[in-house]
């Protein structure tokens, strides 16, 4: 999407080549020069969505509370608000890098390494039991998970728990 926006080709070209120097820039001024030349384009060309949008609903809300509203401008901005909604999705689906996958990147080994981390990042080491002696395997991590949510969630006396809680919501009835 942002390498069909005009003269963006150029800006990257210039960014990465920097002030066409003869001294040859080491990769980090590359990227530091790349980032800036990307940034300057960007408010130049009005890529940020969110204002885009809030300046094209006010501009919409004049036309329409006017004594005699322009209906051809009305649609073109219409039309306008569509395409920057459809732009800024386009973004946050570009930046939440799900397009990568479905685009078919063959980085698969990236991808790999994201899951895995976050896998690792989630699993439950150890779990204590009534006693407080720790347990390691997952066999007994699930037998004291299972016996924790059954105590939970079971009764020995439904009949008083339901008595219990009608009394206290029909006072408030």
């Amino acid at each position: 999407m942002m390498l069909s926006k005009d003269g963006i080709e150029d800006v990257m070209k210039q960014g990465w080549e920097g002030n066409g120097g003869n001294i040859p820039a080491s990769l980090l001024d590359r990227i530091t020069n790349y980032r800036r030349a990307l940034s300057k384009w960007k408010i130049n060309s009005d890529q940020n969505y969110r204002l885009k949008i809030t300046r094209l609903y006010q501009k919409l809300e004049s036309e329409i509370c006017k004594v005699h509203p322009n209906y051809r401008r009305i649609q073109s901005l219409k039309h306008e608000l569509a395409s920057a909604h459809k732009d800024e999705e386009f973004f946050w689906r570009q930046k939440s890098h799900e397009q990568w996958l479905r685009a078919g990147d063959k980085n698969t080994n990236y991808f790999h390494n994201c899951v895995k981390g976050k896998k690792i990042q989630n699993r439950i080491l150890m779990l204590k039991d009534e006693s407080g002696h720790e347990h390691f395997s997952e066999g007994a991590k699930g037998n004291i998970a299972s016996d924790y949510f059954q105590d939970l969630f079971m009764s020995s006396n439904p009949f008083d728990l339901f008595s219990r809680a009608s009394q206290a919501v029909l006072p408030l009835l």
